[in-house]
């Protein structure tokens, strides 16, 4: 009997040691008396997943060239891999100018990099061609950084900017533009589409509307078309067309002054004669500059692209 009391005034004691360090423990602590636990039966919900970021000024070629830069407009409530539209820019511009049409496809599910590139009075053809293909190897190379999808991957070009969006879909040999890029290309279908805003495509034929349009394009290339024929054949779209090429849209505004839409309806028999899918559509009312800022244009892009890269809406 007396053995049982002892083990149970030791165990007094073993508790009373503990309450006291608890107590130690807990000493000047604050309960605030509006904190809760979360039931045990209830499961946190977790935050919602921040929509992915656009990026401005990403360089897509390191040089000390500040024109090989770039701004990724990503997709509003899409799933990856996104379909993906390489935007162009026209002669003197800037990538700016293409963002309405960034906005207008971003919404709708596609990622959009809008691309300056070196240009006249400084640099002269090649370089144009060289940084658009430049610039679609970067999309290649970080596709699975941003959840690009490179088998839907559109060349959409405004003016100048239409030209070089073509030669990404016209041009079968990609190593010609790549030799300062350190980017690598598929040899074959490096775009699924190409859409153009007012393009030009023939520049001799656009050397001819004018003393303007000629003095243009002689500076361009780099040469009279009397001093170096071959590079003027290099430098268009037109002379590298085959039945490779992929599905083109051809829009042009109706008002142009400047390109008129005759233009892009002799590159659509062009790339009719060559066997290649080729859409035209002319937008009434619309010069030169409206063409890049308008609805109706930006719509009909949208349905040419859904129903040719299979895109619900």
């Amino acid at each position: 009997m007396m053995k049982r009391c002892l083990m149970t005034a030791g165990a007094l004691i073993v508790l009373s040691v503990l309450a006291g360090c608890s107590q130690s423990e807990t000493a000047g602590r604050e309960t605030d008396p509006l904190e809760t636990q979360t039931p045990p039966t209830e499961t946190a919900v977790p935050p919602e997943p921040s929509p992915p970021e656009d990026l401005e000024n990403i360089p897509y070629q390191e040089s000390d060239e500040r024109m090989h830069r770039l701004d990724v407009h990503m997709p509003i409530d899409a799933e990856a891999p996104y379909p993906v539209i390489l935007a162009i820019h026209g002669g003197h511009g800037d990538k700016r100018e293409m963002t309405p049409l960034a906005e207008y496809f971003a919404e709708r599910g596609f990622a959009v990099l809008t691309m300056n590139f070196r240009d006249m009075p400084l640099h002269s053809y090649p370089a144009p061609v060289e940084d658009a293909f430049c610039a679609l190897g970067w999309i290649y190379a970080n596709a699975g950084t941003y959840g690009f999808d490179t088998s839907r991957i559109v060349a959409l070009g405004f003016s100048s900017g239409a030209d070089l969006a073509s030669m990404l879909g016209v041009v079968d040999n990609p190593l010609h533009y790549l030799a300062n890029c350190p980017y690598e290309l598929p040899e074959t279908n490096h775009v699924a589409a190409v859409v153009t805003f007012t393009g030009v495509f023939n520049l001799r034929a656009a050397a001819q509307l004018s003393a303007a349009h000629l003095d243009y394009y002689v500076r361009y290339v780099g040469a009279s078309v009397e001093g170096n024929p071959a590079l003027w054949d290099e430098a268009s779209v037109v002379s590298w067309v085959t039945g490779e090429a992929p599905p083109f849209l051809l829009i042009h505004g109706m008002a142009d002054g400047n390109i008129p839409p005759i233009l892009s309806e002799q590159f659509a028999e062009e790339l009719h004669q060559a066997g290649v899918v080729a859409e035209t559509y002319y937008v009434a009312g619309e010069d030169h500059m409206g063409i890049i800022r308008s609805e109706e244009a930006f719509s009909a892009a949208e349905a040419f692209l859904r129903s040719l890269l299979n895109i619900s809406t």
